[in-house]
Order: structure tokens, then sequence, then C-alpha cells
């Protein structure tokens, strides 16, 4: 069925079908399109009538081309001659919200002259509908592009990724939705209360789920979904809000349904993008993007456990250093585990004033081996084909390095071999100015501190591609800045201190996704915040977990 009141456009779509027989060996899945004549309708009313129909031999259309400026019915035709604005996308639109519920499983195609935002909206939430935007008469190989688009609609296993960037500025946002290869950008959105923001910056970084005694606060669920449904009320409720919630709605039904079905969620990836040479907008990066959540309930849907997502630090690359380096094999991974148990008395210098804080005791951690553990069963399983043996440094026997003859091995290490992945497992703290360091083993037993803008200079000695920081407060601002300055492509930590068992079996949940399952690393990142949440609810972990990309 082609619903379109242009004479043009139709005669062009019951051409490219003429064509078809012609692309067969490029587009073998629509063989059943041959000697299909479209069955059109001019406005939408005329188009539900039909597909409302009761006649025994009434069959519903294996395809609806849709255009996305059709008038909902003759009256609107007639009206729309004098006034051709009014052709807004709001029949088409509807249309959809009504067929969703009618046939869900009908395949549609809608075709977009021009953007047509609430259009395109409707359409990001349907995993069966796709866009197609063509200059017909200038485009090379139009009817090439309008069949490709037809085949994937009619191919199961077709990639039906959708990314939805949100552009967080200082006084506004910008969203941008990439389907496949379409992509639409909306102009700047002016946040609905500005002023919310900075209270929100201030509450979070005053924030911690643990009692003075490490427990647990009773309220910290409560808590963080008031924070989290502000930021979804001032950020994306207006906007992409209502097709997010619908979306894993529906997903958490069908899995439901089908213990083996992912999320259809899974199929749409979420970044906050932040400009981070941009200090007003870098201050938004403590808002708690993951957290957000569209109403407060005892139960909150927090993003970071339903749809696969990853903030996103946008600043120019640094060239890569001109000396030789190995290059890493990009399978299986290489990955370099810095074995970082400090323990002892140890202050830390504030780097805007160079005062040392107060002494602070860190207590020998007793994770570190098991989380290693994880990466060295998943090599040992898979022989070595999905992991590298994981390289250990910071253990050494029988001679343990600590202090600069440790950092000078890691540094040495990272000039020779190119590490897919780095992973830190210590201590860190940040201080109130920003300050952030990690903590090695030093000489006499002492915790050795290095800020993390050192850090990040090994990172770029390695050309690493991925830092995973096991370790309280490991994800600050200035973590994940310096070390996306290094050059790392993402880096996964966590916002406020974690309970080491908890951490060990985070970090399973998410090598398990990103080595076993091959999962993108927002996947991977969403499936260990969804399963660690599920095994240990009363835990903050899941909530703290924080990933960051620079795609």
């Amino acid at each position: 069925m082609h619903i379109t009141d242009d004479d043009d456009l139709g005669a062009l779509v019951s051409l490219f079908f003429d064509l078809l027989p012609s692309r067969l060996d490029d587009f073998p899945g629509l063989a059943d399109f041959v000697d299909v004549v479209p069955d059109r309708r001019s406005t939408t009313e005329a188009a539900r009538k039909m597909l409302s129909s009761t006649d025994a031999d009434h069959c519903p259309p294996l395809l609806i081309i849709l255009d996305g400026r059709v008038l909902a019915s003759k009256n609107a035709q007639t009206s729309a001659v004098a006034q051709p604005e009014s052709r807004t996308g709001e029949a088409a639109t509807g249309f959809l919200g009504w067929l969703k519920e009618t046939n869900p499983d009908i395949p549609v195609l809608v075709q977009m002259p021009t953007s047509l935002e609430k259009l395109e909206l409707k359409v990001l939430s349907r995993p069966n509908v796709a866009l197609l935007t063509l200059n017909y008469s200038g485009e090379a190989d139009a009817h090439g592009e309008f069949m490709e688009v037809i085949s994937n609609l009619f191919t199961p296993d077709r990639p039906r990724k959708r990314r939805i960037t949100i552009d967080v500025g200082s006084n506004a946002a910008t969203y941008h939705f990439r389907m496949n290869r379409y992509e639409f950008v909306t102009e700047a959105k002016a946040y609905l209360d500005k002023g919310v923001l900075p209270t929100l910056v201030h509450s979070l970084n005053a924030f911690t789920p643990w009692n003075a005694g490490q427990s647990v606060r009773p309220d910290w669920k409560f808590v963080l979904n008031s924070y989290g449904n502000t930021l979804f009320n001032v950020l994306i409720n207006d906007m992409i809000g209502p097709h997010l919630e619908a979306m894993w709605h529906e997903g958490t039904a069908d899995a439901e349904a089908d213990p083996a079905a992912e999320l259809s969620a899974a199929d749409v990836e979420l970044r906050f993008d932040i400009n981070g040479e941009d200090d007003d907008a870098v201050k938004l990066f403590s808002l708690p993007f993951e957290l957000a959540s569209p109403r407060l309930t005892i139960d909150p849907a927090f993003l970071c456990a339903n749809i696969p997502m990853a903030r996103r630090i946008h600043m120019p690359r640094r060239m890569a250093s001109a000396r030789n380096r190995v290059q890493a094999p990009p399978h299986p991974p290489s990955v370099l585990f810095v074995h970082a148990n400090a323990s002892g008395p140890v202050s830390f210098v504030f780097e805007s004033t160079g005062e040392r804080s107060a002494p602070q005791r860190l207590d020998e951690l007793d994770y570190i081996d098991a989380e290693l553990a994880v990466l060295e069963t998943i090599w040992r399983d898979s022989g070595g084909m999905l992991l590298s043996e994981p390289v250990v440094v910071g253990r050494e026997q029988p001679e343990r390095l600590v202090g600069k003859a440790l950092i000078n091995r890691i540094k040495a290490m990272l000039q020779t071999k190119a590490f897919d992945i780095v992973h830190f497992s210590g201590h860190s703290t940040s201080l109130p100015d920003g300050s952030t360091y990690l903590v090695l083993p030093g000489d006499e037993g002492e915790p050795y501190p290095v800020s993390v803008r050192e850090f990040a200079h090994w990172v770029e000695e390695g050309d690493c591609k991925l830092v995973v920081l096991s370790s309280c407060r490991g994800s600050s601002l200035r973590s994940a800045i310096e070390i996306m300055r290094g050059g790392a492509e993402a880096v996964l930590g966590f916002r406020w201190e974690v309970d080491e068992h908890d951490c060990t079996e985070y970090f399973e949940q998410f090598y398990e996704a990103y080595l076993r399952r091959g999962r993108p690393f927002s996947q991977a990142y969403r499936d260990a915040c969804r399963a660690t949440q599920r095994l240990h609810f009363s835990s903050p972990l899941w909530a703290s977990a924080v990933a960051v990309v620079r795609d």
C-alpha cells in the first residue's frame, strides 16, 4: 500500500517496482514484490478504512509506504491547497500510532521530502519502520537506495542500530538521531528549567550512598531516583523521553515472553555528548545521566540498566606518537592488568593549591586476585581465542615492584606493546577541588599516589583502547577527561565507593558480555548494570558505574 496524494511520487514508486526484476541479483529477498502494483490511498483516513476492512478476501499488505506529508482526509487536502504549510506530518504521525495498535507487524517505509521532527521521533520508537529521504531528481541510484531500505525491512538479521545523541550544552541541548545511514538533527532546545542543573550538579557531587560507618544508606535509591527524575524531566522528557520509555517497556514484555530475547532497546544506543573543551559544559559532566528516570517509584527505571548508553567527551584527537610501536592484533584482545594492592596511611596534594590533604588510611584489598581470575578464566576457557593471556604488573614474583620501579615497568610495557585493555584494580581518591589520584604500592609498605593526569599519559604512551578503573571514585570528572585526552577510546569506572565483592561480580558480568558474547561496549555496560542490579539490588554499585566513550 502506498499512502500519498502526490501523483509524481506515486508514479515514481510504481516505476521503482517495475524496475525491480532487473535488480533481483542485488536484492534477492524482494522476489515477492515482483509484478506488484502498489495499492494507493490518498489520505490516511482512506488507508485506515481499507486496513480495517472485515472482508474475508482482504489480506493485510506486505508493506506500507507512507508519504510523511500526506494529509488525513479529503477536507484536509482541500485546505492544504491554500495553506501548504499545513503539511506538517501530523497525519502520518497519527497513522503510525494507530497502526502500532492495530497492525504492528506490517513494515512501514516513511518517505520524508523534508525534516518533520515529530514524525521522525515517532519512527524512532518503531523497530520495523524505516525512513527514506531522497532527492529523486538528483540521486545517482535512487532506485537502489529505495530497494535497499525495503530489503533491510525484510531481512531478519539486518542491523537495526539506532543512535540517539544528546549534545549537552550549558544552556540548551541538541538531539541527533541516526538510523543506519539516516540522520537528522534538531535545533538547540533550551532547557525547561536551566536553574535546576547547577543544583543537581552540587547535590550529586556532595552525595554518597554510604554512611560514615560504610553501611549503605537506606534511602539511597529514593534520593538518586529524585535526582534522576528531575534530570529526565529537564533534559529528556520533553523530546525523546516517551519514546525511550516505550521502547524499554516493550522490550521487557518481549523478554518475559521469550527469555532468549534481549530488550528491543538493545537496538538503541544513547549518548550524552559533552564538549570537553567548554568549561561550562564540562561542569555538567557530574550530572547523573545514567540515573535519569522517567518516574518516581519504589522500583526506579534508571537508564543505565535499561538502554545501552555512555557519556561521550568530544575533543580533538591528539596526534599519535611517531615512534615505532608493536601494534596489538585486533583479535584476540590484549590486556594489561595493573595489580595495585596498596595499604597504609597516605595524604594527597590539592592540585589547585599545592597543599596536602589530611592523612587517611587505606585498607588492604582482597578482591584484586578475584578480578584477575575473571580475565584469566576467559583466556583459559577460550584457549586464547577470546583474550590473550593477561599481562600482570604489580604482582611480580619473587620480587614485587613498588613505587617508581613499578611506574617504570608499567611505562616500559606500554611503550613496547599496544594493549587493547588496561585494567587498573586498586585504590583511588578524588579531592574536593577535582584532583584525582590512583594509588600504587610504594616503598616500605606505604601507598604511592599517582595523579590521574600522569596515568593518562601512560595510556597515551600505550595507545590503549579501553581503560577500566576498578576503584572507588575512579570515574571522576578529572579521570574521564584526562584519560580521554590521552587517546583512550573508552573508560569504565565508578562514581562512588564500591563494595569490592560486588565489584568483582560487576566485571564478571561486563567481560562476559564484552568478550564472550561480543557485545558493543555500551551494551556490555548496560548488561552488567542490569545483571548486577538483579543480583544485588540493595547495593549501589550498579548505580555507580559510568561508561565514557570517544566515538
